[in-house]
C-alpha cells in the first residue's frame, strides 16, 4: 500500500470515529476495496515469451525482437510495461513501452534493433508496473525471457588480398589459375555472371540447355593466421581491429584458405586453423567477444607467440602502432612464417565502404614516415606493413 493510501485510510477512520454513519460506510467500502485489490495484485500471474528472427547479425545490421506478455488478475489493473534494452543494441522501430487497463490480457509487440557495436547482447528483460485504479497499491514485476544475439564485426568485402598461395596440395602446383586445378573437375554448377569462358562445361550446357560451369579442385593453398593485439586498446580500436580481422577471415574462407585466430585479450583461447563456414562462424563469435580484458604486455605476448605459430603460415598481425622493440620481436618470428603482414590502425578507425573520407586530416605520425623509408628493406625480408589511417579505406590492404 502506498504512503498516500495509508494517510487516506487514517483520515477516514478518524472521521468515522468522530462523525459516524456516512464515514462508517465509506471506511467499510475502502476496507473492502483495499482487501480485494491487495489480494488480486498479490495473486496475479504474468507470463512472458520472446523470440528473435536471428541470433547472429553483423555490425550495423538489424534484428527483429518479438514479445508476448500474458497477465491475469481477478480485478482490473492499470499495467505499464517497459523493456530494458542493452547498451549499443539500439531500438530503431517499435514501442518499448505500453499501457493497458484490464483484469487479463496480452501485450504483444515487435521491436527492430540495430547492432551499433559488436558484442553479445541478452534482450528480453521487462518490468511490469501495476497499480489499482485509485493508485493505492503499486507493484513492480520483473519478467525475463532473454534471447542472446551475437553482433559480429563489420565485414569489408575485399576483392583481392595480397596473399601469396604457395603450398601445393598433393604435391601438384596449379598450372593455370592459382588455387584451381583445371585437370580435376569436382562438379558442375550454374553459370554466374563474371565466370570466365574457360570454365564453361559445354557438354553439360548442351545437355541441360543452360550455361553450366566446372567446379575445379583446389591445388595451391596457404594457411592464414590472424593475430590481434588488444593490450590497453580503446573500444574504437577493438571494433575496427575486429572488423579488419573478420574481413581477412571472410576473404580467406571464401577462397578455401584455412584460417586461425590468436587474440591478446579475452577470450584467451586460440582458434586453430579451419576452412569451412562453421569455422568462420566460430571465428566471428570469438571476435564479437574479444576485449582487452586479460591481455598481457606486447613483449610478453610476442615471447609466447612463436610457439603457437604453425610453421609456414602467413600472419596478419593487427595493432594500433609499433615500436622499434616490437618490430625487432616480430622479425624474430619471421623465420617461422612464410610472410608477415603488419596492419596498423594509428587512429583506431578507418573509412567504411559506404562512407566518405574526412575533408581535413592531421599530419601522419613520425614513426609512419620512418616505416615508409624502410618499406622496401622490410619487403625483401617478407615483412609488409600496412598503416591504415582514419582517412583510408580498409581496401588499402589490397594494394601491393
Amino acid at each position: 500500500m502506498t504512503k498516500e493510501a495509508k494517510i487516506l485510510a487514517v483520515i477516514l477512520i478518524s472521521f468515522s470515529l468522530v462523525f459516524g454513519r456516512v464515514f462508517y460506510v465509506i471506511t467499510l467500502l475502502l476496507f473492502v476495496y483495499l482487501l480485494l485489490y491487495g489480494l488480486s495484485m498479490k495473486n496475479g500471474t504474468v507470463v512472458l515469451k520472446t523470440d528473435v528472427d536471428t541470433h547472429t547479425i553483423k555490425q550495423y545490421d538489424y534484428v527483429n525482437f518479438l514479445y508476448d506478455l500474458k497477465m491475469k488478475f481477478t480485478l482490473p489493473m492499470v499495467c505499464f510495461i517497459t523493456l530494458d534494452s542493452p547498451y549499443y543494441f539500439v531500438p530503431a522501430e517499435g514501442e518499448r513501452e505500453k499501457r493497458i487497463f484490464a483484469s487479463s490480457g496480452r501485450i504483444t509487440g515487435k521491436i527492430r534493433y540495430v547492432g551499433n557495436r559488436r558484442g553479445v547482447y541478452d534482450v528480453g528483460s521487462f518490468a511490469l508496473h501495476i497499480n489499482d485504479p485509485l493508485g493505492f497499491f503499486k507493484r513492480k514485476i520483473n519478467v525475463y525471457d532473454k534471447k542472446r544475439v551475437y553482433v559480429f564485426p563489420f565485414v569489408v568485402p575485399f576483392d583481392k588480398l595480397n596473399i601469396y598461395l604457395s603450398e601445393p596440395l598433393s604435391g601438384i602446383k596449379a598450372k593455370y589459375q592459382i588455387n584451381s586445378d583445371y585437370t580435376s573437375i569436382a562438379g558442375v554448377r550454374d553459370y554466374i555472371q563474371g565466370d570466365p569462358l574457360s570454365v564453361i562445361h559445354w557438354k553439360q550446357t548442351a545437355h541441360r540447355n543452360k550455361l553450366t560451369v566446372k567446379e575445379l579442385d583446389f591445388t595451391a593453398s596457404k594457411r592464414i593466421l590472424i593475430v590481434l593485439n588488444l593490450y590497453k586498446k580503446n573500444l574504437q580500436f577493438q571494433d575496427s581491429a575486429a572488423a579488419i580481422a573478420a574481413s581477412i577471415a571472410n576473404y580467406s574462407i571464401s577462397r578455401h584458405l584455412p584460417v586461425g585466430l590468436i587474440v591478446n585479450g579475452t577470450p584467451p583461447e586460440d582458434l586453430p586453423l579451419g576452412e569451412n563456414s562453421f569455422h568462420l562462424m566460430k571465428l566471428f563469435k570469438l571476435l564479437a567477444l574479444a576485449s582487452d580484458e586479460d591481455a598481457v604486455s606486447i613483449e610478453k605476448f610476442l615471447r609466447t607467440l612463436s610457439s603457437k605459430l604453425p610453421f609456414g603460415v602467413e600472419v596478419f598481425f593487427i595493432d594500433k602502432d609499433i615500436t622499434r622493440d616490437t618490430m625487432l620481436s616480430l622479425m624474430r618470428i619471421k623465420p617461422f612464417v612464410s610472410r608477415l603482414n603488419i596492419v596498423l590502425l594509428p587512429d583506431s578507425t578507418f573509412v567504411l565502404p559506404h562512407e566518405k573520407p574526412p575533408r581535413y586530416y592531421f599530419k601522419e605520425d613520425y614513426y609512419l614516415t620512418v616505416l615508409g623509408y624502410s618499406k622496401e628493406a622490410l619487403a625483401k625480408e617478407g615483412i609488409f606493413v600496412y598503416p591504415i589511417l582514419g582517412k583510408d579505406y580498409a581496401s588499402k590492404l589490397e594494394k601491393v
